[in-house]
């Protein structure tokens, strides 16, 4: 986020043009609290310059404009690079790095102009012993899948142990690279680019290896991309597929931009709620597609739009008209907070503009944070839950799980609304992971899509495929053998092993 002269100047030309008025700018930006009005654009400056400043004390509309600007000046500076490209060469096929951090911009805008999505995937080389942890870089690739809607380059991919501008990490296990190169593949990557060739002589990155050590003499890596390079080549058809799924899970920048600025509770954060959904579908053996809130939503049968903190009724009206259709539309706590300026809707429960979907309001919350309590599906089944609690009333909606402890024990935590020939379920707590495998089983039984109940944790399946070819891929995305029953078989994949079969048979 630039702070320079020029870029302040720029940020109020871009407010100028959305808000039209300074009048309006204080209306939107609700300034009047803590008397903050502006009487003049000479006051409006971007905001996150002074570090010592926690970003929860600044005023929230004027944060998540400020960050808006920023993402739009960032795909505008790269819209101006691709267009000089253009002028030379017609038929360029242009990218540029991509990669998740803090202070990420919208990476929806910033493709548009280009030609193909670019990702630097850097998976984990330390895999978690806490089942609960999140680590799998699937979801990463499904969401810069998801950018364009098809598949993907990968512009750096992991070849060697990390050590750029810290310690150095530990070294790749056995298997990794070759595992973590078919895990792209297996999710939409065209092109593997492994970041590097040999490890730098000198500068910031020299300990950030390559495939090759500083001797430059052929060592396990090397032997293994090898092996890796064969396998591929055995593929050839590989090429001419591609992912189709038929579920989905939304993502908002403006929810990602609003939930960074007014943190809503410890255990309670945006991109894990995205990644628990995530993770269950790939433990289902079940394609997913991470797209943005206004994609196309024709050809998804489920559609997930966790946390739609920043409430826009053009989304839910398209979540409407989808649920009208016959889909199932699954939202979650902290939905309908915020109009489009970043300050709270009044005058409705919680979540206003989902309500009418969901069938339920929220009578009541409960920001647990750290604290650990339960939940009872209807069924029996109870589960950890932690970090916020929506107590819900159902108003057209079937409940589907209740509360077990506290004041509010008996009270529905989950309900579920038919909606037109479609559904919609709400889940307003934050659960372990089993509980969202538990929900999603339920939907994807009622959408008829076919499900691996019987999949060990640590592996994920997905599926590459044409008109005539169809690639399975079983990634174990652990330390552990794992062990599983498949048609009729017992199937043993070791740590980090990729098998593949193509139309049902292994290859």
């Amino acid at each position: 986020h630039c702070t320079c002269p020029a870029c302040t100047e720029k940020f109020r030309g871009w407010l100028k043009k959305k808000h039209g008025s300074l009048e309006a700018l204080n209306r939107a930006w609700r300034t009047d609290v803590w008397s903050g009005e502006f009487s003049s654009w000479e006051q409006v400056t971007p905001l996150l310059m002074k570090q010592n400043y926690k970003r929860e004390w600044y005023n929230p509309a004027w944060l998540l404009d400020y960050e808006r600007f920023s993402a739009a000046a960032t795909a505008d500076y790269i819209r101006f690079q691709a267009e000089l490209i253009r002028e030379y060469d017609p038929q360029a096929v242009i990218t540029t790095n991509s990669c998740f951090t803090n202070g990420m911009p919208d990476f929806h805008q910033a493709f548009r102009s280009l030609s193909v999505a670019g990702y630097d995937n850097y998976p984990p080389l330390v895999i978690p012993e806490d089942g609960e942890e999140l680590y799998s870089n699937a979801f990463g690739l499904d969401f810069i899948r998801g950018i364009k809607q098809k598949n993907f380059w990968v512009m750096e991919q992991l070849g060697g142990h990390m050590g750029c501008w810290a310690p150095m990490s530990r070294t790749l296990e056995p298997g990794m690279l070759e595992g973590y190169a078919l895990q792209a593949v297996a999710h939409g990557a065209d092109l593997l680019s492994f970041f590097r060739w040999r490890t730098s002589l000198g500068g910031a990155e020299m300990f950030c290896h390559g495939l090759l050590d500083h001797s430059g003499k052929p060592n396990r890596r090397m032997a293994e991309l090898c092996g890796l390079m064969e396998r591929l080549r055995g593929l050839p058809e590989l090429s001419e597929t591609e992912v189709k799924s038929r579920v989905a899970i939304l993502y908002g920048a403006d929810q990602e931009f609003a939930l960074r600025n007014q943190r809503q509770a410890v255990n309670v954060d945006y991109w894990t709620q995205l990644k628990l959904f995530h993770s269950a579908c790939m433990g289902l053996g079940v394609n997913v597609d991470v797209i943005e809130e206004t994609a196309d939503l024709s050809g998804y049968q489920v559609v997930i739009a966790p946390t739609q903190f920043v409430a826009d009724w053009t989304v839910a009206e398209h979540l409407e008209r989808f649920a009208e259709g016959g889909g199932t539309v699954v939202l979650t706590n902290r939905s309908g907070v915020q109009d489009k300026n970043g300050n709270c809707i009044t005058g409705e429960y919680l979540p206003t503009v989902f309500g009418k979907l969901c069938g339920c309001h929220v009578a009541e919350y409960d920001p647990i944070g750290t604290a650990r309590q339960r939940i009872q599906l209807k069924r029996g089944d109870t589960y950890e839950i932690t970090g916020w609690c929506d107590l819900l009333e159902a108003d057209t909606a079937e409940v589907c799980a209740t509360y077990k402890g506290r004041f509010y024990s008996g009270t529905p935590a989950i309900t579920k609304n038919r909606y037109g020939k479609g559904k919609a379920y709400y889940i307003g707590t934050v659960g372990e992971k089993a509980l969202y495998r538990a929900v999603l089983l339920q939907v994807f039984a009622e959408q008829k899509i076919p499900v691996m109940e019987l999949l060990p944790q640590g592996m994920e399946v997905c599926s590459r495929k044409n008109e005539t070819e169809e690639f399975r891929f079983f990634f174990n995305n652990s330390m552990d053998t794992l062990v599983f029953p498949m048609d009729g078989e017992k199937v043993v994949m070791r740590h980090l092993e990729m098998k593949i079969q193509k139309n049902g048979s292994w290859v």
